[in-house]
């Protein structure tokens, strides 16, 4: 198998390979040969697969868990021999083989717009859980604070002052608190 590099996100250069390959197969042996091209399911998976389809180029979006992977001795995972099981895979399933590798249905771009809401949303919400935790540790490992953000609402503690027996803030931990307030509830919060 041979193997060549092209730059991430470099179309050109790619196409122009296939076409350099499929120039040189044509020279030694007279007949044109079809490009298959198969490559694991993620982000590069599913942008590429329609520029592929585009050109004219069978492109094949595989589930990378469904191929079978030795269980006894684990190897390393690199881009070779990631390459290679990529390469056997598609050579099975073109011969017909049953339960070879699991081939993923490309979403279209609006599907990919409606799951990018949820994923906003989860992205947000641990945003939120992560400031959440932060201020909550600063104030309870300082001065003992604890139970302050899950007692009120988050709006509600940007002004309002630290009672007396709350303890004594430092220097850098009141201010930093006071601002984090707000983030957490007028950036995160109002988003989610």
């Amino acid at each position: 198998m041979s193997k060549h590099v092209v730059v991430a996100g470099d179309v050109a250069g790619m196409l122009a390979r296939f076409a350099e390959v499929n120039r040189k197969a044509q020279a030694r042996t007279g007949r044109c040969f079809p490009i298959i091209v198969i490559q694991e399911a993620g982000l590069d998976g599913f942008w590429i697969h329609p520029l592929l389809q585009a050109e004219g180029i069978e492109s094949h979006v595989v589930d990378p868990a469904s191929i079978a992977s030795s269980r006894r001795r684990r190897r390393v995972k690199t881009d070779k021999i990631d390459g290679e099981a990529l390469v056997r895979a598609l050579l099975a399933y073109k011969r017909g083989e049953p339960r070879v590798c699991a081939m993923v249905r490309v979403p279209t771009p609006a599907e990919e717009d409606r799951r990018r809401i949820s994923r906003e949303r989860k992205a947000l919400t641990n945003e939120r859980i992560s400031h959440v935790n932060r201020i909550k540790g600063l104030l309870f490992s300082q001065v003992g604070l604890s139970g302050i953000l899950c007692a009120r609402p988050v709006s509600s503690l940007a002004d309002e002052p630290f009672a007396e027996d709350d303890g004594e803030l430092g220097l850098g931990l009141e201010p930093f608190a006071r601002r984090s307030f707000p983030i957490l509830g007028g950036v995160v919060q109002d988003q989610i």
